[in-house]
């Protein structure tokens, strides 16, 4: 799947919003050149927004198909210009963008639950229905309440840049350490759904315990993992998009990225039995001593 999914993102059409965004890169430039400095280069902004592929939004957080082209901004591929079409009105955008958003999370759904049941066979299968259903309703949960906690954030920022930006930088330093330790419980909160068919309760459930019992042994199989992921994905992008080249990034990095969501499947399988293990014993224990 991550490779159809590259491959789509490579040599497929383009949907852009460079009419819409048009107005709004005018006025920042605007309001730049009569403050006399302007925190982005409008240039940049103006680039990004003419290349930039309403497409790529499939690639969608926390669940979603792995892809090493959602940050593809190249507007040819090694068969040529590539065809772009142009969203006509904001809401067409916002259309195209909501329905992209939810075929990302199915389709992230249906990969996480097709990577689970090779990785994991012991577990009673997890019909595609049920993964892409409870997958779909974790995914609008996480983004509702990053929507209800980031929207007043970013609010919040923009005060304090107005008062004191150096308070600001602190606030934002302190707000990634905090986000920092809460991404290994998010990293494995939807693992229940797709090895052990639980609930979207249940599994978040799951996923806060397995942290609770082995923070330091998660965090470092968390931090690994991305270190290897991310660090791979240089050595993958090292080609440019319009060269024939970009295929080997695109397999190489489908295959790694693939093996390493088995791993973390086969991980969790793994602390979640040891501290069952664990937990029988505590309570046995407990009970000869009582």
């Amino acid at each position: 799947m991550p490779i159809g999914f590259d491959i789509f993102l490579w040599l497929g059409p383009r949907v852009t919003i460079t009419r819409l965004m048009a107005p709004v890169l005018k006025d920042m430039q605007t309001l730049s050149t009569d403050a006399g400095q302007a925190i982005v280069d409008p240039q940049i902004l103006a680039d990004f927004w003419q290349n930039f592929n309403l497409f790529n939004l499939a690639r969608t957080f926390p669940l979603g198909v792995f892809s090493l082209m959602s940050n593809n901004l190249a507007s040819q591929s090694p068969l040529g210009m590539r065809t772009s079409w142009e969203a006509s009105s904001p809401l067409i955008a916002i259309g195209i963008w909501l329905a992209l958003t939810l075929l990302g999370w199915l389709l992230g759904s249906l990969y996480f639950a097709s990577v689970a049941h090779v990785a994991v066979p012991g577990n009673a299968p997890v019909t595609f229905s049920r993964a892409a259903l409870h997958g779909m309703l974790f995914s609008s949960l996480w983004a509702a309440m990053a929507l209800i906690v980031g929207i007043p954030f970013i609010f919040f920022l923009g005060v304090l840049t107005l008062i004191n930006p150096t308070v600001t930088l602190l606030v934002i330093l302190f707000f990634l350490f905090i986000a920092a330790s809460l991404f290994p419980p998010i990293y494995f909160s939807s693992y229940g759904i797709f090895s052990d068919g639980q609930n979207v309760l249940r599994s978040l459930w799951s996923g806060v315990r397995l942290t609770r019992y082995g923070m330091p042994a998660i965090t470092l199989f968390t931090l690994v993992t991305l270190v290897i992921s991310q660090g791979l994905d240089f050595l993958w992008r090292i080609p440019p998009a319009n060269s024939g080249l970009t295929l080997v990034g695109i397999f190489g990095h489908a295959f790694i990225s693939t093996g390493l969501l088995a791993a973390s499947f086969i991980y969790y399988h793994e602390m979640n039995a040891w501290i069952e293990s664990a937990t029988r014993w505590f309570n046995n224990k407990r009970v000869v001593t009582n």
